[in-house]
C-alpha cells in the first residue's frame, strides 16, 4: 500500500511538471494536430451510428454509457479551434454538423464510471463536480447532467439533459481521451489562463521529447 502511495506521488508528480513544462513553454498543436483529434472523435460514435436505428432502446442506453464512462472530454468555441488552429469552416463543418452544445469557454471534464464528473474550466481557481446518467428520454436516449450549485459559468442546480448522440460528437468537442488523464478527480493540475488550450499529457511528452533532441 505504502509502495503504491508513493508511485502514485511520483507518476503525479511527474505529470505536473510535464504540464507545467508544456504550459510555460510556447506549446500549439498542429493543424495536422487538430485534425487527427477531430477523427478521432468522429471514430468514437461511428459504429454506434450507423447501427443506431437497429439498436433496441436499452442497447442505445447501454452504448451510449460505455462511450461515455470513464473518458476525458475538450471542450472549447468552434471560432477558437478555427482561430487558433487555422482551420477552414468547411473542414469543421465536415466533421460536425450539428450545432448543439456550443462551448463559451474552454473546459475539460472527466466523466467517472461511477457517475461523478469533474470539471476544470477556462480562468477558474477551482474544480467543479457533478453527477451524470444516460437516461432514456421521451423518444431517444440522453445524458443527463447535474452540477454542483454556485458554479459560475456552468449550469448549476437542478438536472438537465441533451439528446446522447448529438452531444457525444458536440460541435464544440475538441479531444477526447480514454481514463482521468489529467488526474480531475484528485484536482485541478494547474490554473487554465483566458484563451489557452490545455496540453493533454500525451502531446505534452511528445512536444518535451521532440524539445530534448533539437
Amino acid at each position: 500500500m505504502i509502495a503504491k502511495r508513493f508511485l502514485g506521488a511520483v507518476t503525479a508528480g511527474a505529470l505536473t511538471l510535464t504540464w507545467a513544462a508544456t504550459a510555460s513553454a510556447n506549446f500549439n498543436y498542429t493543424e495536422a494536430d487538430v485534425m487527427t483529434l477531430q477523427d478521432e472523435i468522429v471514430a468514437s460514435t461511428e459504429e454506434l451510428k450507423e447501427n443506431w436505428d437497429t439498436l433496441s432502446d436499452d442497447a442505445k442506453l447501454e452504448a451510449v454509457t460505455e462511450i461515455f464512462s470513464n473518458s476525458t472530454r475538450v471542450f472549447t468555441t468552434r471560432a477558437r479551434i478555427r482561430s487558433f488552429y487555422a482551420l477552414n469552416s468547411r473542414a469543421m463543418s465536415t466533421k460536425h454538423p450539428t450545432r448543439d452544445d456550443q462551448a463559451k469557454e474552454t473546459s475539460v471534464v472527466y466523466y467517472a464510471a461511477d457517475g461523478r464528473m469533474y470539471a476544470w474550466i477556462e480562468r477558474a481557481n477551482r474544480r467543479v463536480e457533478g453527477k451524470w446518467v444516460a437516461k432514456m428520454g421521451d423518444t431517444h436516449p440522453e445524458l443527463c447532467f447535474e452540477i454542483e450549485k454556485g458554479a459560475k459559468s456552468w449550469r448549476s442546480g437542478p438536472e438537465y439533459c441533451r439528446d446522447a448522440l448529438k452531444f457525444l460528437q458536440s460541435s464544440s468537442l475538441f479531444a477526447i481521451r480514454t481514463g482521468d488523464v489529467f488526474r480531475l478527480s484528485d484536482g485541478l493540475p494547474y490554473r487554465l489562463g483566458r484563451g489557452h488550450m490545455p496540453v493533454l499529457p500525451d502531446y505534452a511528452a511528445r512536444y518535451l521529447a521532440q524539445k530534448g533532441k533539437s
